[in-house]
């Protein structure tokens, strides 16, 4: 009993001691991340206006920051990523900011407060609008759409994410965006110190992380250096006005409120025609929302290494905007840099999201109070070390294990990220996306296997002359078993495939072109186009075209492109399946190189033994031991499930060989005068695996085993040669079967 007792409190204790830890994560995540997405806020906020409504700045903010409390609010209850921050993203404002800059100049001369109120009506619509976009999306479940962006495309987006991230890291440390004219900032004395403080930062970190595997070693040593921040102030005495104007604090704009921007009754002022003016905008808003949010969600869940219901995460961000959009709000969606920074500090929960949204949300209250607690160096130099390790995963690494031409695209997308913008990237990586599968797609074989009519054959008529003819004249029908999405590229090489089949180039010169749809999924009006250019090819050059299969978009895809066969042209066939087709193909070269064997009713068994034992005395001494049987149209020649005692000659009519299946009868072929059945089942000696039933009637002789074993005693020599002829017909269907099996199996 004691020792149960000290099992239970060691078990009570260790669970304590794992809630604490990750209650402490959690916190200091939330720390961390809330004041760096109070600082992404302001950023993303100050982007909204044209230069001359600078004056209203606080208000955007405000809308800035509003949005990261409902975005992080709404993330922590629904979003389906397990710890993600979502907050109010630049590449939306910034498209709603083109609008914003569209609706400023049409309405000079009205006052500057009408001109904001139709603004932030303007933005509202916009949100609201691409909220019920998401919303849709989710609800018809197309987040699948984004499995198709190739990894260099994700690769790129995430490396220029990195470098945006790094960036913005270096422009919290030196208080201003960093650009050309400002690079001077960097050298200025008191910018040297604040990244040294930086520098030390990122090195304390990488070397508590090489001795310690803990992922307490980074939340620890940034809640160590907030500490120590504030204890120099409080034991220094330095104001927090004179840390404001050094840079070491972020300022909040004063003298207006943050939120609301706009009380209700300023809704008369809007001018309606120029915010409908600036809702042209509205397309590339929504677009550019959505592919962010999908590509950050797919960054994020290759970093987490686990898929993620984009469909729900596209509802949990839809609803944060509509629900933001509402209250004056602008767009966001998972930040790719706190998620992972949360999840690098080992608080990937919801709590970090709640403590973001209650900082954000004091913030908006509190104002200059809460963001007096952080100094600009730790913000910055967090930045600049998850951006730097963001570059060095997805630009540095992948160039040792990638092909030239997918890193080419990485580096391309982080280039015009670099130089043009975020936007600019997007843009880049659509094309590269898009060039990238048609040129991966255009490697793939759109013919899954090809076979002559030599190698496999219809199964109608299956007489072993026939059979022996197709063998022998079989390589003028070619069987091309396509497969996957014909476009342009794919369509038009094999066109010209068929062209050199066709020239002889590869093999004997082909007649009959089968062309089967069955694997096909779709086809484009440019590879239609290349098929009406093979018709054109056939009859210039004499030759048959035969379409087989395909679903019935397919086909309606050709039939509308104009491959429909023409009356007494013989350049186009289209059959429904690749049996008739091929059956088709047969019968006409038949036709041509022996017409009897279309055309004749009965099929002697005198000359069927003579060539089977290519002699004519030993094929009469033979034929003494078959016996002449008639069977009556419906009437079994062979029952399923019957010994198999002996070997049918078919000499007149037709039958067909079915096996029973759980709706009834399936049909296996078609024989008639010159077949033989029964053999395989002969040979093992067991029951028979299919029935043979007469369609018309039916006139065959039998050889028994009872007549084998007297063969074998009188006539041992002729005994051999007929095994031999059997074995040979016996393998040659085992051969065919082989490709039929690859056919059913397809």
């Amino acid at each position: 009993m004691v020792v149960s007792d000290n099992s239970a409190s060691v078990a009570i204790s260790v669970r304590s001691r794992l809630d604490f830890e990750l209650l402490f994560k959690s916190l200091v995540a939330g720390l961390v991340c809330g004041f760096l997405a109070i600082v992404m806020s302001i950023s993303s906020g100050s982007l909204l206006l044209p230069a001359s409504m600078l004056r209203f700045l606080p208000a955007a903010i405000g809308m800035a920051l509003f949005s990261t409390v409902l975005g992080a609010l709404v993330s922590a209850i629904s979003s389906r990523i397990r710890g993600a921050v979502s907050v109010v993203q630049a590449i939306p404002v910034v498209a709603i900011a083109g609008a914003a800059g569209a609706i400023a100049p049409g309405m000079t001369g009205r006052a500057p407060e009408a001109i904001f109120v139709t603004i932030v009506a303007a933005t509202m619509v916009a949100t609201v609008a691409t909220g019920v976009v998401l919303l849709l999306l989710g609800y018809f479940k197309l987040g699948r759409l984004v499995r198709f962006v190739p990894f260099p495309v994700v690769g790129g987006f995430m490396a220029g994410t990195g470098w945006l991230v790094f960036q913005g890291g270096v422009s919290v440390l030196a208080g201003t965006p960093i650009t050309l004219s400002t690079l001077g900032a960097l050298t200025a004395p008191p910018m040297l110190l604040k990244g040294a403080l930086a520098i030390a930062f990122i090195v304390a970190v990488a070397i508590s992380q090489r001795r310690s595997k803990s992922g307490l070693v980074l939340p620890l040593t940034s809640f160590l250096a907030l500490l120590l921040f504030n204890l120099v102030i409080l034991t220094t005495g330095i104001s927090f006005p004179v840390l404001h104007e050094s840079g070491w604090l972020v300022p909040l704009p004063t003298g207006q409120g943050l939120w609301p921007p706009i009380a209700l009754g300023d809704f008369a002022s809007v001018d309606w025609l120029h915010l409908l003016v600036g809702m042209i905008a509205f397309p590339g808003i929504a677009s550019v929302t959505v592919m962010a949010l999908l590509m950050n969600a797919t960054a994020i869940e290759l970093d987490i290494g686990r898929d993620i219901d984009l469909d729900g995460e596209l509802r949990s961000v839809g609803t944060q905007s509509l629900l933001a959009g509402l209250g004056g709000g602008m767009p966001g969606y998972p930040a790719v840099s706190l998620t992972l920074l949360a999840r690098r500090l080992g608080a990937g929960n919801r709590i970090t999201s709640l403590i973001v949204a209650g900082l954000t949300a004091a913030t908006i209250v509190l104002g200059q109070f809460v963001l007096d607690i952080v100094p600009t160096p730790l913000l910055g130099s967090l930045l600049a070390w998850l951006g730097a390790s963001l570059i060095v995963e997805w630009l540095i690494k992948p160039a040792r294990r990638l092909r030239l031409g997918d890193y080419a695209i990485i580096l391309l997308i982080f280039v015009v990220i670099v130089g043009a913008g975020f936007p600019s990237g997007i843009l880049v990586g659509l094309v590269a996306a898009v060039t990238l599968f048609v040129i991966e797609y255009g490697r793939v074989e759109t013919i899954r296997y090809a076979l002559r009519g030599s190698e496999y054959q219809s199964n109608v008529e299956g007489s072993e002359e026939r059979r022996r003819l197709l063998m022998s004249y079989g390589d003028a029908i070619l069987i091309l078993r396509l497969q996957g999405y014909l476009f342009f590229g794919t369509a038009e090489r094999l066109r010209q495939t068929v062209l050199e089949q066709i020239a002889g180039k590869a093999g004997a010169r082909a007649r009959f072109i089968i062309a089967d749809f069955h694997r096909v999924t779709g086809i484009d009006s440019s590879a239609v186009l290349s098929f009406l250019k093979l018709v054109q090819d056939a009859r210039r050059e004499s030759f048959t075209l035969v379409t087989t299969g395909g679903s019935a978009m397919v086909r309606d895809a050709l039939r509308n492109g104009g491959l429909t066969p023409v009356e007494n042209d013989v350049s186009l066939r289209l059959e429904d399946d690749i049996e008739t087709g091929l059956a088709w193909c047969e019968n006409t070269l038949l036709d041509e190189i022996a017409p009897e064997i279309n055309n004749t009713r009965v099929q002697s068994l005198s000359g069927f033994l003579r060539k089977l034992l290519d002699s004519d005395a030993d094929s009469n001494d033979l034929m003494s031991y078959f016996e002449r049987v008639e069977v009556r149209a419906g009437a079994a020649l062979i029952d399923e499930g019957a010994p198999s005692d002996d070997i049918y000659f078919v000499e007149a009519g037709h039958a067909c060989v079915t096996i029973k299946g759980t709706e009834g009868s399936v049909h296996l072929a078609k024989i008639g005068p010159g077949a033989i059945v029964g053999e395989v089942a002969f040979y093992l000696g067991g029951a028979r695996t299919a029935s043979v039933i007469a369609e018309d009637g039916l006139v065959a002789w039998r050889f028994g085993r009872p007549r084998l074993r007297q063969l074998v005693i009188e006539k041992p020599v002729i005994a051999s040669r007929l095994h031999e002829g059997l074995a040979a017909i016996l393998a040659h269907r085992l051969a065919s079967t082989n490709r039929l099996v690859r056919f059913i199996a397809d």
